[in-house]
């Protein structure tokens, strides 16, 4: 599922809100802190899983090829992991610093109406963007 992470974020928020007897406010801290981290170790995971594929693209370039072309063959498998590594780079952006903004656009303290509705904004439109592009690449367990 695609949507995984923020349908697990929606139930957290919903059980801390309804079943625990907390504040609106609270069940989306708890909903954001969720995902705060469920794209940190994501992030890492797939870094890892990028690098491993960067190398064998470059790897494979190399030895695709004789002589000097070898040069070539790891010039094109740089390009392409260069690539990857930015298509990674944006979306992984996105959702870490969307989910940020929306982190840090008021407290547990506050209501709704205090908080920084321009945070809010662009932190969901960061998150959206980030969840809808690119899906197509990437695992599907995000």
């Amino acid at each position: 599922m695609k949507y995984l992470a923020i349908i697990i974020g929606f139930i957290i928020a919903l059980w801390t809100t309804v079943f625990n007897g907390n504040t609106a406010e609270t069940g989306f801290f708890a909903a954001i802190d969720f995902l705060w981290v469920w794209y940190w170790i994501w992030s890492v995971v797939l870094g890892v899983i990028y690098l491993l594929v960067s190398l064998s693209i470059m790897g494979a370039g190399v030895s695709a090829t004789q002589g000097l072309q070898k040069l070539g063959g790891f010039a094109v498998g740089a390009g392409v992991s260069l690539f990857i590594w930015i298509q990674f780079a944006i979306k992984r952006g996105l959702l870490l610093g969307g989910v940020y903004l929306l982190t840090i656009s008021g407290g547990d303290e506050v209501s709704f109406s205090e908080f920084d509705t321009t945070k809010l904004i662009f932190g969901l439109i960061m998150v959206l963007v980030g969840t809808l592009i690119f899906n197509s690449s990437e695992s599907s367990s995000e």
